[in-house]
């Protein structure tokens, strides 16, 4: 994702989940303006990440439980 896909990206990468020693590896969330009013957009991952892709890639990284997270996330944008 970092050396790959971030890069080629031309949109946020948003995942309120996955943490890399204890910090989130990514944005939790964007905010973009829809008309007249702003649309927060939160992003989060599957907890079978870790099985669907190579254990070589994802030593360190952590997945937390996806609901949790989001409402964390939106916890924070309350604030």
């Amino acid at each position: 994702l970092r050396d790959r896909v971030t890069p080629r990206a031309d949109w946020p990468i948003l995942a309120t989940n996955v943490y890399f020693e204890g910090a989130r590896t990514t944005d939790p969330y964007a905010i973009v303006d829809a008309g007249d009013v702003k649309v927060a957009v939160v992003g989060a991952v599957t907890q079978e990440t870790p099985a669907l892709t190579s254990p070589a890639g994802m030593e360190g990284v952590e997945f937390r439980e996806p609901v949790a997270e989001v409402n964390l996330a939106i916890e924070e944008l309350e604030a």
